[in-house]
């Protein structure tokens, strides 16, 4: 506990294309002016469900969580350009850096370019904590991830196969002894006031 600090907050925004990069920004404990926005060869999907993670400090070896509040969502390029060419619009796709600037996360492990921000920002070090943790535990985290696709899909397919029988609503009415003066008008006079 004498080198356990707590907990910090680090709020993201993760949007992964093509289930092999993904695009963030990083706002530790919430503020703007420290966020970081970067693009990672990682797939952010192996971060979900996972909201905590224990770090040590660089500098003095302290412990603390780092809690993920994150905001992530999928693209899949090629499906937005076949829409966008259906609808005679031109796609344009995000400026996702290049092979030898990040290099596939199987040739070059776990590595980011960042975009936007300050190299002193705590942001930097979430982005390069997470990138470390990834590379440790990145086997695991990724297994997990796909056996949490494999269970939503066998739950989806077992609910098609067998609906739930929805239970009987029973809705009951208790009977008023002292109706309302509105109530009592609305009846008698037929009109509302």
């Amino acid at each position: 506990m004498e080198k356990h600090r707590g907990t910090e907050l680090v709020f993201v925004s993760a949007t992964v294309y093509d289930q092999n990069r993904t695009f963030l920004r990083i706002y530790p404990n919430g503020r703007l002016v420290d966020s970081v926005t970067a693009w990672s060869n990682l797939n952010f999907n192996h971060f979900s469900s996972f909201s905590t993670y224990r770090v040590k400090d660089a500098e003095d070896g302290t412990l603390y969580d780092l809690g993920l509040l994150m905001g992530i969502g999928g693209i899949d390029t090629r499906r937005w350009k076949e829409m966008a060419e259906a609808r005679g619009i031109e796609y344009k796709g995000p400026k996702i850096p290049e092979i030898p600037i990040m290099p596939d996360l199987a040739d070059g492990g776990p590595s980011f370019v960042v975009v936007e921000g300050d190299a002193k920002s705590p942001a930097m070090d979430t982005l390069e904590q997470i990138h470390d943790l990834y590379r440790k535990e990145g086997t695991r985290m990724e297994a997990a991830y796909h056996a949490r696709v494999k269970a939503h899909a066998e739950r989806k397919a077992y609910l098609l196969a067998n609906p739930p029988k929805p239970k009987d609503v029973t809705i009951q009415f208790w009977k008023r002894n002292n109706p309302s003066p509105r109530g009592v008008r609305a009846l008698e006079g037929g009109a509302q006031p």
